[in-house]
């Protein structure tokens, strides 16, 4: 049996993760088997639950036990192999791990480079927001200012007025009780009664000409609330502009999402960013996270709410 085991291509018995024959293999639900610590490793690495090879989503992590029969083929398999020396074995790996390891590298500068750009596109939008801002601020400033003084001069010019009407007016009774009324004589041997009768004569024909000044008001705080409703109107230019980049923001994701789409989708990863979309959609005030994360040889951008 071992003589026909060893006719077999080599590939039918390699992990495709460690390349390596198998040792203790498990078959996923896809069909696909690898070894049981290099299947444990690779999901808990990459914190997923979809075969390394066909990419295949699970919703739940499928139960991992020993294919007995293939294991039993995998250690025949290996008994007509020649051994390789340890040394070479832990070569091999160590190279491994150096090329991993290079290839991160070349991902997180990758990544630096994208992350340079963004800074500088949310140091531009910043810029060109905040000037519009301060300047709308300046602006409505300056508005509140000049309303305030031309509400001054305005009250001014209407207190002067009233003062010159009361002057005149008090000028008008003095003439009034200085001359006598030649149909009503008023002699120095004339008692108080008959000199204040006379005076209440005078007075009552001087009032009926005159303004009734109990009715006239003026208001001690006429500038009350305008700040506040300045503030209330940038407040409300503020809220537009975040409403505008929450918009611009959502815009941006989605196309990143739909240049993801057909990759994923041909991954057997389109229910994790199906479910990413509409956690995007749900998401309020318009406060996105967005970063990269690298995966195998490609690129996949992970939303956060």
């Amino acid at each position: 049996m071992a003589s026909t085991i060893s006719l077999l291509p080599k590939k039918h018995f390699l992990c495709s993760l460690c390349r390596d024959i198998f040792n203790s293999p498990v078959t996923i639900p896809c069909g696909h088997s690898y070894c049981l610590s290099c299947l444990c490793h690779y999901w808990t690495r990459h914190q997923s639950k979809y075969c390394p090879y066909c990419k295949r989503l699970f919703t739940d992590r499928p139960d991992l036990s020993v294919n007995r029969i293939l294991a039993d083929l995998s250690e025949n398999y290996r008994k007509t192999q020649p051994q390789k020396p340890p040394d070479d074995e832990m070569v091999i790996d160590i190279e491994e791990m150096i090329q991993e390891r290079v290839q991160k590298i070349e991902r997180l500068k990758y990544s630096l480079e994208l992350q340079k750009n963004s800074y500088l596109r949310e140091v531009r939008e910043s810029q060109k927001v905040f000037s519009a801002l301060v300047n709308a601020m300046e602006k409505s400033h300056k508005a509140v200012v000049s309303a305030i003084e031309e509400r001054q001069r305005e009250e001014e010019k209407k207190v002067d007025t009233l003062v010159k009407e009361l002057e005149q007016e008090i000028q008008e009774l003095r003439k009034e009780t200085a001359e006598s009324d030649p149909q009503i004589p008023v002699h120095c041997d004339q008692s108080d009664n008959t000199k204040e009768g006379t005076m209440n004569i005078v007075s009552t024909m001087c009032l009926a000409e005159m303004k009734d000044w109990s009715k006239v008001t003026i208001e001690i705080d006429p500038c009350l609330g305008v700040t506040r409703r300045a503030l209330s109107d940038i407040m409300d230019k503020i809220n537009l502009e975040v409403n505008r980049l929450s918009k611009s923001e959502l815009k941006r994701i989605e196309k990143y999402t739909a240049s993801l789409w057909t990759e994923l989708n041909s991954q057997g990863q389109h229910s994790q960013l199906q479910a990413s979309t509409t956690d995007l959609h749900k998401q309020k005030n318009g406060n996105i996270n967005l970063w990269t994360d690298y995966k195998e040889s490609s690129e996949s951008l992970v939303y956060s709410i």
